[in-house]
C-alpha cells in the first residue's frame, strides 16, 4: 500500500526546491527516495526548463539549428541526471540523519591516508 502523499504545496516544495515535507510523511518520503522512478521525477522540471531555454535562446538569437539545440539539450539533461543520482544520496543523509552509520563521514567512509599510518 502506498503511504499518503503530502499536500500539493509541500509536494511542489519538495520536488522543485528539495525541501523536506513534514515528518508525518516520512514513509512516503522514504518510498519516494527508494523508488526506481526517482531520477525521472527529480530531473523532469529541470529538463523541461533546459529545453525551454535552449529553444527560446536559439529562436531569440536567430540561429535555429536542430543540432545545436540537441547538443545543448543533451548536455543539460546529462548534467541533471548525474546531479540527481548524487542528490538522492545527499537527500537521504539530509532528511534521515539517524540512518547514517556513525563511521560514515559527510562524503565517504573514513579511510586513513598514507600519512596517517605510522610506520615502524
Amino acid at each position: 500500500m502506498t503511504p499518503p502523499r503530502p499536500p500539493l504545496r509541500d509536494l511542489l516544495a519538495y520536488r522543485l526546491l528539495a525541501r523536506r515535507p513534514d515528518h508525518r510523511f516520512d514513509r512516503w518520503l522514504r518510498a519516494d527516495l527508494d523508488s526506481r522512478w526517482f531520477v525521472l521525477r527529480d530531473v523532469a522540471p529541470s529538463v523541461a526548463l533546459v529545453a525551454l531555454l535552449a529553444v527560446g535562446l536559439a529562436a531569440f538569437l536567430g540561429t535555429w539549428s536542430w543540432p545545436d539545440v540537441a547538443v545543448g539539450f543533451g548536455i543539460g539533461t546529462a548534467s541533471a541526471v548525474l546531479g540527481s543520482w548524487r542528490g538522492r544520496a545527499r537527500r537521504r543523509v539530509r532528511f534521515f540523519p539517524e540512518d547514517v552509520p556513525p563511521d560514515l563521514g559527510p562524503w565517504l567512509p573514513y579511510r586513513p591516508s598514507g600519512n596517517d599510518l605510522r610506520r615502524r
